[in-house]
């Protein structure tokens, strides 16, 4: 056995040296490292030459933390493990001063099924100090005999170029466990572990915050155990494995126990204990993401809680979920004391979220006092109940206002009425990431409001959550106390506890208070106003009907004398916040036939109706709760189909998605979700759309068959509380014609339209784009208007039952067909009444192809309303959905025609924002679009593609020589671009290939520079016209258009086209043609300037060459009358119609 190290020793010494392989450019060609025995050996790294490959996904998920970049301009490496072990591999000593990113895959799936097993960016050496220029170190990677890896060695970002080295290195060792989870029950003092053992292990070691503290069970597979007795704090558990003796690297997960409050605390104000179970997180989610929100609640001491002393605030106690971003482990989270001089709650002053509210005073308002600000640290936290923020231990005054002092005076000494607030908030916490969600518990366990802001609801200042649909919680907060100065203070008795709530159904409010003695009388104000003096014995006051959608301050002041005489006690006071009526049911207003607005305004309109039930209504998108809501009363005075709509044009509603609910009238049970008769959220869809073409795809609509006699309560709403505006709502008993159509005929221009009329009508007429056209005869169900010219056009069928006309719209495009060799079919905004977004791609796209010279016309339907698209002269077809929420999302049966129309010949460009990575309609189409199959609904993308790089397919489209392309977004700050995955083996295509990817030069908000993305995909198909597909609206596109799109046009028909577009004589690229270009080539040529890029834009006279002799042809253009330099021309971007010997490897003038 003594002789075993040196064997070991002999086993590294013979695997040790150098290996000359550089990697190889494409993961498919790895370069293989021989290494198999435990040892090192030293890989050269290149990647000068080397290209990024998009179509690989970037790395990282298993490195959080390491700054890894996009690994540009990659090699690849592979390597067999002769047996398991751990695997290191580092460019730590970095002697090429290289920028690294380091992956490494399990490559048993090859390279379309990559399996990410650990990666580094920015490595420390073995004692900790940063790798040499941000050189990578991966150490310890699991790996196991007989399996093959992909070493991935890349640089940071595209910039990152050049040499290095890569030591490889392969040791015996027991590869560690994985997946490690702790869950932690308070009540029960357990936590459970979880985790999975990858090899039979003969110890698995566990230890607590670094001590080794007893086995579990070392059986392969999955796996689990409970720990118990944790101290207070965060408590970092970690698992070891050990096989023969030789241990494993460790894998930890923590368990929090929130510190105890201070020995020093005599007293709290609202104990955990008193007020559980918890009922709920209320927050402010907006756009689907957590927004800033910030969290009070208003402290009562003297009346509410009876303290007569001088206090220290020593301990804040709450409960919240905290979820800090991924690579930080901690987030930001401060508490404030804000002594509320008047009393009633934070309410009654102005607030700002995120900024520093309570300066002493707060600036303009003198109410509002912040004494005491610290900032703490906070760990995740996962269904943790409590948490204590122990004063003294953050950094107290952040921001350095003199909100230093947690001793707080007599209340009665800032006012007679004076109570604590307490808030709690992020600072920073959605532009980092962060999220923080409070707790609370059943209001009628406890004393005080809550109170939030949330600017991304409309909550811009404190708003009780009572006033929000939330009248029976309150936020978890606990005061813990020590007494500065006993029995100083003394209860300055009078009022005490108000309590101010809105009767449901009318604008009168309710005020409530109690008596803390020493009172005999009461004077009750309204915004100044004395509206009543009360003797002590009454505890309440129901107010007149106050204004909608303003706030008023109620002041109740408490009088040593009858009648409000004697001597002023103390005081409090609210601010009514007045909803509409008919926020509530039992307030519905009643409603007439007709088009009318109501304002919907946070905190006033809240959300108080009862869920539906989807078993007997669902409005098709399976939502339940109408926001914001608003309540109708309306009698049917005919039998008949009834319209209640939300479609109008003038609704400015937040994002315009609203809902709607329609029920048979019960004074009793009013909106009981047994008596719906109708329902809608978004009016096109669902089990009973309208198909409505006026209305917005977000809007709600729904036709319903009405008693006359019968009473109906109509319920209105938002899709979320977010939905703040004027709503246009209409109800019709003419309800227009329905189910409209319109048909043009490709050969003579003729509209066809078809309708279902109202059986109740007297008269209906046609109007074309406001125009009458025909009047026809109460029962017709068809008209066609003959030889319409091209355009596109707005229809009416007007109804007419005898109270006034009432119309149904749609819009009819016309096209005569006559040769033309491209065809756009334009359907962006057919489903949103015509929204095309910011960007009329079909319009531009025309002009772009036209000014290219192809023969292009548009038309604003599908192409399976088209017959003449099959005509033998259509070269390409062009079919643009556009982006959400106005795109056009096509049938299965339209994904089949494109297929069709694809083999008959004719090439296929399709681009969609959504159609992609999100509900994605299966097609055969999708054996032909380059796009696999297996990753559609998975790519549905984000925000950020701004601007672009374009790649060489290898499929005969290169857009290789566009780079760093700006990019338009249809629907600014909220595109959602889809990303694409290239196919490996679609059934339809011969070669596809990436041309366009986002720019790898984009940037988060912090700086990071953002993972790489597909975009735009070309294919060669094995029969038929070529594909091209994006996921981005080619009128977004900030190169040339015209040259673009002629590319595109000549790839489709399979032309071959698609090389890299230019100016002929614009040498230096600056997009013109002048004299600086004629020095910069003989720069090029004679005194080291820079050389072409694009040789082709410097060959001036095309004869296949760059010399002296294309300078002395470009100055003649220029000054004696030669000839201009050859096509494309100096002017105008275009391909070299020459086949010759030059490239163009970069033009970045277009």
């Amino acid at each position: 056995m003594r002789y075993l190290p040196f064997l070991v020793a002999s086993l590294v010494l013979l695997s040790s040296g150098a290996v000359n392989a550089q990697g190889a450019d494409e993961c498919a060609n790895a370069q293989p490292i021989v290494l198999s025995a435990p040892g090192t050996v030293t890989v050269q790294i290149d990647n000068t030459t080397a290209t990024t490959d998009p179509a690989i996904p970037a790395g990282g998920a298993t490195c959080p933390g390491t700054a890894l970049g996009t690994t540009e301009s990659d090699v690849w490496f592979s390597w067999t493990a002769p047996s398991t072990g751990l695997l290191d591999l580092s460019t730590c000593v970095n002697a090429g001063l290289l920028d690294t990113d380091i992956i490494l895959y399990d490559a048993s799936a090859g390279c379309t099924g990559l399996i990410e097993i650990a990666c580094n960016g920015d490595g420390v050496d073995a004692t900790g100090a940063a790798c040499v220029n941000f050189g990578s170190n991966l150490v310890g990677a699991g790996v196991f005999g007989g399996v093959t890896y992909f070493i991935r060695v890349g640089g940071w970002d595209a910039a990152s170029v050049g040499t290095t080295d890569m030591d490889v290195t392969f040791s015996l060792g027991t590869i560690a466990p994985a997946n490690l989870v702790c869950a932690y029950d308070i009540p029960t003092d357990t936590a459970t572990l979880t985790w999975e053992n990858l090899d039979q292990y003969d110890t698995l070691n566990y230890y607590l915050n670094g001590t080794l503290t007893g086995q579990f069970d070392g059986t392969a597979g999955a796996a689990t155990d409970i720990l118990t007795g944790f101290p207070p704090g965060l408590t970092t558990v970690c698992l070891e494995a050990e096989i023969g003796g030789v241990v494993s690297t460790q894998v930890c997960c923590t368990v929090f126990l929130p510190e105890p409050c201070p020995a020093t605390v005599v007293d709290t104000m609202s104990p955990y204990e008193t007020v559980a179970p918890l009922v709920g997180c209320v927050a402010c989610q907006a756009g689907g993401l957590h927004a800033d929100n910030s969290y009070l609640r208003s402290f009562d001491l003297v009346n509410g809680y009876g303290i007569s002393d001088e206090i220290t605030i020593e301990c804040v106690t709450t409960s919240a979920e905290s979820n800090p971003a991924a690579a930080i482990g901690t987030q930001p989270i401060r508490v404030r004391l804000i002594i509320d001089v008047n009393g009633g709650g934070p309410q009654n002053f102005s607030y700002l979220a995120g900024t520093n509210v309570g300066q002493t005073p707060d600036p303009g308002n003198t109410s509002m006092i912040m004494v005491y600000e610290e900032e703490f640290q906070v760990p995740q936290l996962n269904n943790i109940p409590a948490f204590n923020f122990i004063l003294g231990t953050g950094v107290i005054d952040p921001d350095g206002l003199g909100a230093s002092s947690n001793t707080l005076q007599c209340m009665t000494s800032y006012g007679p009425s004076a109570g604590l607030v307490i808030e709690i908030y992020s600072p920073d916490g959605q532009a980092d990431g962060h999220s923080w969600f409070m707790n609370s518990g059943a209001a009628t366990t406890q004393i005080g409001d809550s109170y939030i802001v949330a600017n991304a609801c409309g909550l811009t200042a404190p708003s009780p959550l009572s006033g929000i649909g939330f009248p029976d919680n309150r936020y978890i907060m606990d005061i813990g106390y020590s007494v500065a100065v006993a029995g100083s203070c003394g209860s300055a008795g009078g009022i005490s506890n108000l309590q101010c709530a809105q009767n449901p159904g009318d604008t009168t409010w309710n005020l409530t208070w109690d008596d803390a003695g020493g009172a005999a009388s009461w004077i009750v104000e309204i915004d100044g106003n004395v509206e009543a003096t009360l003797p002590s014995t009454d505890l309440s006051f129901l107010t007149l009907a106050q204004p909608e959608y303003q706030d008023l301050d109620v002041l109740i002041t408490s009088w040593t004398g009858a009648g409000g005489t004697g001597s002023l006690i103390n005081s409090a006071g609210c601010t009514l916040q007045t909803a509409p009526a008919n926020n509530w049911p039992a307030g519905a207003s009643i409603a007439s036939v007709g088009t009318f607005t109501q304002e919907i305004a946070t905190p006033y309109t809240t959300t108080t109706g009862i869920p539906l039930d989807l078993a007997i209504c669902d409005p098709g998108t399976g939502l339940t709760q109408i926001n914001n809501d608003i309540f109708l009363r309306y009698t049917a005075t005919v039998d008949g189909d009834l319209l209640v709509s939300t479609c109008g044009p003038n609704n400015t509603i937040v994002t315009g998605d609203t809902m709607l609910a329609v029920y048979t009238y019960d004074a009793a049970l009013l909106d009981d979700p047994t008596l719906v008769v109708a329902c809608s959220d978004d009016a096109n869809v669902g089990a009973n759309p309208t198909n409505n073409p006026a209305c917005n795809i977000l809007a709600a609509e729904t036709i319903f068959s009405a008693t006359s006699g019968q009473e109906y309560l109509i319920r209105l709403g938002t899709f979320n509380a977010a939905g703040v505006g004027t709503m246009e709502y209409t109800i019709n008993d003419c309800v227009p014609a329905t189910n409209i159509t319109g048909t043009a005929d490709c050969t003579n221009g003729d509209v066809t339209l078809n309708w279902t009329p109202n059986p109740n009508a007297s008269s209906q007429e046609i109007l074309r784009d406001g125009v009458s056209v025909a009047t026809l005869g109460a029962g017709d169900t068809t008209y066609a208007d003959l030889g319409v010219a091209d355009g596109t056009y707005e229809y009416e069928v007007v109804t007419d039952c005898g109270s006034g006309p009432y119309s149904a719209a749609l819009t009819v495009s016309v096209l005569t067909y006559a040769g033309q060799t491209d065809l756009i079919f334009a359907v962006e905004g057919l489903l949103s009444a015509g929204d095309v977004g910011l960007v009329d791609s079909g319009a531009l796209l025309l002009s772009a192809l036209t000014n290219a010279g192809r023969d292009a016309a548009l038309v604003r339907t599908s192409w399976v309303d088209y017959p003449c698209v099959s005509d033998a002269g259509v070269q390409n077809v062009w079919a643009l959905t556009g982006t959400v929420p106005a795109d056009y999302r096509i049938t299965a049966a339209e994904g089949d025609e494109l297929a069709l129309l694809g083999e008959a010949g004719k090439g296929v460009y399709f681009e969609g924002g959504d159609h992609f990575g999100f509900v994605h309609a299966a097609s055969l189409f999708d054996a032909r679009d380059g796009v696999d199959d297996t990753t559609y609904d998975t790519g549905d993308g984000d925000d950020t593609f701004t601007a672009m790089d374009g790649f060489d397919s290898g499929a005969g489209l290169d857009m290789s020589a566009n780079q760093d392309v700006s990019y338009t977004q249809d629907q600014a700050d909220n595109d959602w671009t889809d990303q694409l995955t290239v196919a490996g083996a679609d059934a339809g295509v011969a070669a596809a290939g990436v041309i366009w990817a986002s720019d790898d030069a984009l940037v988060d908000a912090t700086g990071n520079p953002l993972p790489q993305y597909n975009t735009g995909i070309a294919s060669e198909t094995t029969a038929g016209g070529n594909t091209v597909v994006q996921s981005w609206e080619i009128g977004g596109y900030g190169g040339d258009q015209s040259a673009l799109s002629l590319a595109y046009a000549e790839f489709l028909s399979g032309g071959g086209g698609g090389g890299p577009v230019f100016k002929r004589g614009d040498t230096n690229q600056d997009g013109g043609f002048n004299i600086a270009d004629e020095v910069f080539l003989l720069a090029a040529l004679f005194s080291g300037g820079a050389p072409c890029d694009c040789a082709d834009s410097c060959d001036q006279n095309d004869d296949g060459g760059v010399n002296i002799a294309d300078a002395i042809y470009g100055l003649a253009a220029l000054f004696s009358g030669g000839p201009a330099p050859s096509d494309p021309g100096p002017s105008v971007c275009g391909e070299d119609p020459t086949d010759d010997g030059l490239t163009c490897d970069s033009y970045n003038g277009c």
